[in-house]
C-alpha cells in the first residue's frame, strides 16, 4: 500500500501545527534542512539535539538472554551537544545502554516493555516496543515484503510512505532497515520517501530484516520525474529581421537555431519549488521572488517577479539539475555556478566574481539545460516563429498575436494596476502567452556595459512598450523589480 502524507489527515494536522501551517513542500524542505540547522540552543555553536528518531524499527523482540541493537539518528545532525537519555519502562524485562548513535538492549525476562530515548535538554521522544520470549519460542523473520515493486514520483512532491510487511506475522523481531541505492535521487527514512532529483534511472528502495540477514528483502524501484508545472513549445529553425517592422531600422536577417520555449512566463509556483530545492542543494539566491506584483503568494499561477538577472541564471542551473538536465551556466573550467549574491561591498560594485563575469558564454551551447532566451530568440518566438505565405500577416502583428494590444497583453490600459495569472490573454500563432505585457522578461543579452536586455513590456506600461519590436535594457543584472519576470528556453 502506498500512502501519501496528504491523505493522512491526523498526521498532516500535527505537522501543520509544528511547522506553522507550512505547505507540504515547505515542510519537506524544513525536515531535510533540520539535519544541519540547529536552533542555536544548548552548549556549543551547533546547539543541542532537538529530536531523536529510531531508524531500524519500533517493534523489536527476541529471546531471553539475547541482545539487540537499536539504531538512531539525532536532529540536527551537527549538534555539538549530543546528550540523549535512554530508559526502559521495565528494566527487569529489557535493559538499555546507549548514546546518540543508538543503543544495546539486553533482554532479561519474558514480557513486553518500551524503550525510550529523548534529548536530555527536552525535545521529541522516540519509543520502541520490545517483546521478549523464552529462548525456544523465538519466531524468525522469513521475508520482508513491500506491496508495490515500482513507483513513479514527481521531484520534490509530497512525501510518500512505503508500507513494509514482516512475515510471518508472528515473527518475534519485526525490525526493518531501509536504504536507497541513490540518496541523491530518493531519500528514505523509515519507509518515508522524498523525491529529490529527476533522472532516467530509478533508485531502488530496500527494506530488510534487522534480525535475520538471510530473510527475503523487499524492494521497490522508484522513478523520479521532472516538475511539469510549465509547458513548452518547439520553435523550428528560422530567420528573423528584428526591430520595428514599420520603420527603416530593421536589422539584417539573423538565423535562429531551433529552440524550445516556455508557453508562459515562469509561474511563482515553479520558481518557489525549484528555489527551495536548490537551496537544499547548496544554491544561493540574492532575492526570494514574489507572486506577481502584489507578492501575496496566494495565486500560484502569477508570474514570478522581484528576481534579478543573476537570480534567474542561477535558478536555471538549479532547475536543470532538479530535472536531470545539464546546467548551462558555468565558469571557464566547467564548474556549475550556484550563487547569485553580489561579491563587492554593495550590489552596484562589479567584481570578477559576480555571476555575469564568471559565465563562459562559449560553452552555453554545449549543454541541454534551461536558460534565458537571447533577445533574438525571444522576438522570433513572440512573432510566432517561421513566417510563411499563410502566416506572414500574423507574423507581422505589432503585438504578440494581434494588432490590438488589449487582446493579447496586460498593460496600463487594462491591467487594473497589477499582474495577472499567466495564460489568460489570447496566445500568438505559436501558442505562446503573455509575450506582450504582464511582466517584462529578462533576456540573456548585454544591452550596454553590464546592463541586460528585457523584452515584452508589462502591466504598468503603455501598449507601445509591449510591442514585439520594443527592446529595453537600462537595468543592472542585480536589479529585481515587481515588473520583471522571465521565460525559459532549452535545446
Amino acid at each position: 500500500m502506498v500512502r501519501t502524507m496528504k491523505n493522512v489527515a491526523v498526521f498532516i494536522t500535527a505537522l501543520a501545527l509544528v511547522a506553522g501551517m507550512l505547505s507540504c513542500e515547505n515542510w519537506m524542505i524544513a525536515k531535510l534542512l533540520e539535519r544541519n540547522e540547529p536552533s542555536g540552543g544548548g552548549n556549543g555553536g551547533g546547539g543541542s539535539v532537538e529530536r531523536v528518531e529510531i531508524t531500524n524499527g519500533t517493534e523489536r523482540g527476541g529471546g531471553v538472554e539475547s541482545a539487540l541493537v537499536i539504531k538512531t539518528e539525532v536532529y540536527p545532525a551537527n549538534a555539538t551537544n549530543r546528550d540523549v537519555k535512554w530508559s526502559s519502562d521495565d528494566p527487569g524485562i529489557a535493559d538499555v545502554v546507549g548514546t546518540a548513535n543508538g543503543a544495546t538492549v539486553t533482554l532479561l525476562g519474558v514480557g513486553s516493555t518500551k524503550i525510550r530515548v529523548k534529548p536530555k535538554n527536552g525535545g521529541k521522544e522516540a519509543v520502541c516496543t520490545i517483546t521478549v520470549v523464552s529462548a525456544g519460542s523465538v519466531v524468525p523473520v522469513k521475508e520482508v515484503k513491500l506491496e508495490v515493486s515500482t513507483l513513479s514520483l514527481q521531484v520534490w512532491d509530497h512525501p510518500v510512505t512505503l508500507i513494509a510487511t514482516v512475515l510471518p506475522a508472528n515473527a518475534t523481531d519485526k525490525g526493518v532497515e531501509w536504504s536507497s541505492s541513490d540518496e541523491s535521487v530518493v531519500h528514505v527514512e523509515n519507509g518515508m520517501l522524498w523525491a529529490l532529483k529527476a533522472g532516467p534511472d530509478p533508485a531502488t528502495i530496500t527494506a530488510k530484516s534487522t534480525s535475520n540477514p538471510t530473510a527475503g528483502e523487499g524492494t521497490c524501484n522508484v522513478t523520479v520525474n521532472a516538475v511539469t508545472v510549465d509547458k513548452y513549445k518547439y520553435m523550428p529553425r528560422g530567420i528573423i529581421a528584428t526591430g520595428n517592422i514599420w520603420s527603416s531600422t530593421v536589422s539584417s536577417p539573423i538565423p535562429v537555431a531551433p529552440v524550445v520555449i516556455g508557453r508562459t512566463e515562469v509561474r511563482y509556483e515553479l520558481w518557489s519549488k525549484v528555489k527551495q530545492w536548490g537551496e537544499w542543494q547548496g544554491y544561493v539566491f540574492e532575492h526570494g521572488g514574489r507572486a506577481g506584483h502584489s507578492g501575496t503568494g496566494e495565486d500560484k499561477d502569477q508570474p514570478v517577479t522581484e528576481v534579478s538577472w543573476r537570480d534567474v541564471v542561477i535558478w536555471c542551473n538549479a532547475y536543470s539539475e532538479m530535472a536531470g538536465k545539464d546546467p548551462v551556466y558555468r565558469n571557464n573550467v566547467g564548474d556549475i555556478l550556484r550563487d547569485s549574491t553580489y561579491k563587492g561591498s554593495d550590489a552596484s560594485q562589479s567584481t570578477p566574481d559576480d555571476v555575469e563575469n564568471l559565465i563562459d558564454i562559449t560553452k552555453i551551447g554545449d549543454y541541454d539545460g534551461y536558460r534565458l532566451p537571447t533577445a533574438t530568440e525571444w522576438e522570433y518566438a513572440a512573432r510566432g516563429g517561421v513566417p510563411s505565405s499563410d502566416t506572414a500577416s500574423v507574423w507581422a502583428y505589432q503585438w504578440a498575436g494581434s494588432n490590438t494590444a488589449n487582446d493579447v497583453s496586460w498593460n496600463n490600459d487594462n491591467s487594473g494596476g497589477n499582474t495577472h495569472p499567466v495564460g489568460q490573454k489570447a496566445a500568438n500563432s505559436a501558442e505562446l502567452y503573455d509575450m506582450s505585457g504582464n511582466v517584462w522578461e529578462w533576456c540573456f543579452d548585454i544591452y550596454s556595459g553590464r546592463l541586460r536586455v528585457y523584452r515584452g513590456g508589462c502591466w504598468i506600461n503603455a501598449a507601445e512598450y509591449c510591442s514585439v519590436a520594443y527592446r529595453y535594457g537600462n537595468t543592472e543584472p542585480y536589479w529585481a523589480d515587481p515588473s520583471l519576470g522571465f521565460r525559459l528556453v532549452y535545446r
